[in-house]
């Protein structure tokens, strides 16, 4: 079954997303957090959300940003304002489910790690992005031309000064990690086509709650989207979300 959700925000704003579930008494719920310039309907996104429905989940695909009028669109967003309505989303949720699962893809992950994750059961961090190897300034670059920062992935993207800012004075990653009190789990692209090993391991060992789990995906690049790559994140996210339920509680 499938909801197109509407959850406030602000005054007058709203994130919305699709609620996919196949059973109404679930207690168990993913959300799930989109990278930068993606949204809830990229492959890995959308594919998770049928997926974890049909495996004894709820799943949930907010879009950070939207086509919307009442919607929160990219040139008024921060990472940090992602982060703050990320909490709303869970606060929206936490009435509703016993169990409250995050998952962030890339960017994602940033905004999950620097959110409230009081009401959370687990973490699962997919290729989660990091400042330390990558910082913001090596890929966002301002152009004089246009008097704008330009996001360049073969097309240019916008980027406000705002959002760069806040990149840039985001809160140092492996500190926002300790400071985790549910478990943690890394999944990262390992083998050739990895490119982040180094920051993902480095992740896992900054973790100080006592369960925590390191997945690594041989094969796989940063979207998952080589053969059956993709199927077994899938299948080890829900597995080790199951052991945390039945461990914990």
């Amino acid at each position: 079954m499938e909801n197109i959700l509407k959850i406030p925000i602000e005054a007058e704003k709203f994130i919305y997303g699709t609620l996919n579930y196949s059973n109404s008494a679930n207690d168990k719920l993913v959300i799930f957090v989109h990278g930068l310039f993606d949204n809830e309907i990229s492959q890995l996104m959308f594919n998770a959300g049928h997926y974890f429905s049909k495996n004894n989940f709820s799943s949930f695909r907010l879009n950070l940003y939207h086509f919307k009028p009442d919607s929160r669109h990219f040139s008024e967003c921060t990472l940090s304002q992602h982060s703050l309505d990320l909490e709303k989303v869970i606060d929206y949720f936490k009435p509703k489910y016993k169990f409250i699962f995050l998952v962030g893809h890339s960017f994602g992950g940033l905004t999950v790690i620097n959110a409230n994750l009081e009401n959370v059961t687990a973490v699962s961090l997919w290729e989660p992005s990091s400042f330390i190897s990558c910082p913001p300034n090596l890929y966002i670059k301002y152009n004089e031309k246009v008097k704008k920062y330009i996001f360049n992935i073969g097309y240019d993207i916008v980027v406000e000064e705002k959002f760069m800012n806040d990149l840039n004075s985001y809160p140092n990653e492996l500190e926002l990690i300790k400071k985790i009190k549910c478990p943690v789990q890394i999944a990262y692209a390992d083998g050739p086509k990895g490119g982040q090993i180094e920051s993902s391991i480095r992740y896992f060992k900054n973790i100080t709650h006592n369960e925590k789990n390191l997945l690594p995906i041989y094969g796989a690049s940063h979207s998952f989207r080589e053969e059956n790559t993709e199927e077994k994140l899938y299948n080890k996210t829900a597995e080790w979300f199951n052991k945390i339920e039945s461990d914990y509680f």
